[in-house]
């Protein structure tokens, strides 16, 4: 396969900036319109403004000799094992633009933009970031850079969400919770529930994985729900390392 070369990557990079840009524009004058908020006089028209200059910014360098001159550019920049300050100043690229994802997730975007494309532009922008720290670091090419920013991230998110489902709240905290872990008990109905019931017919496999803490008496929700989520990451882990092997 041939390498994917600089100017590849930063013109898809930009495209795909363009394109979250303009549903980020849609979904954030939906977002003004269901608060009923005057966009004209408040701050969300800066937030627009952003998502407007990315457009505008993003076909400038596209359509213009700047695209050749960023990329050659991009292409200069690498790893200098003498430079120290060149290190930290990568290192700190890298830990602020992961910790940026999740303090505007968190802190900004939360309650009050919930919409899915504004939250990924930020995330594009911030993992180009993170790309940077990398290059400055390693000296690898860009696009294996920011596909293992992306993966790790992904990861990263996946496992907090699973981590914090654990808790013994005892009422459902997710769409269809308390029906997949009573599904999960019908393959020992007898002995918990006194009588015999049919096995469940959708998802059996799923079902039948979930079931065995029920084989210990009297363990805690969360611990049901922490089998869960090692479920999910183990099986989704392991299926990956899988594919990567098959595919190699």
């Amino acid at each position: 396969m041939e390498p994917l070369s600089t100017k590849k990557f930063l013109q898809t990079f930009l495209w795909t900036s363009i394109l979250l840009s303009v549903m980020a524009i849609v979904q954030t004058v939906q977002r003004v319109n269901e608060l009923e908020i005057l966009l004209w006089r408040s701050k969300w028209v800066f937030l627009l403004g952003i998502f407007a200059l990315n457009i505008a910014a993003g076909f400038f360098v596209l359509f213009s000799p700047f695209l050749e001159r960023s990329s050659r550019w991009m292409d200069s920049l690498g790893l200098d094992p003498s430079s120290v300050l060149g290190k930290l100043f990568g290192l700190a690229l890298v830990v602020s633009g992961f910790f940026l994802i999740w303090a505007v997730r968190l802190f900004f975007f939360g309650r009050f933009l919930p919409q899915l494309t504004p939250i990924l532009w930020v995330f594009l922008w911030a993992s180009l970031l993170q790309v940077f720290g990398l290059k400055l670091l390693s000296g690898l090419k860009w696009y294996p850079l920011f596909a293992a920013v992306i993966l790790l991230q992904g990861v990263v998110y996946q496992v907090y969400g699973r981590v914090a489902d654990i808790s013994d709240y005892p009422f459902s905290i997710g769409y269809s919770e308390a029906s997949r872990h009573y599904y999960a008990s019908l393959f020992y109905a007898k002995s918990l529930y006194g009588i015999q019931t049919p096995y469940p017919f959708l998802h059996p496999s799923r079902y039948l994985l979930m079931s065995l803490p029920f084989l210990v008496e009297e363990l805690p929700l969360w611990f049901h729900r922490m089998w869960q989520s090692l479920l999910w990451l183990v099986l989704t882990f392991a299926t990956a390392l899988l594919l990567v092997a098959r595919m190699r």
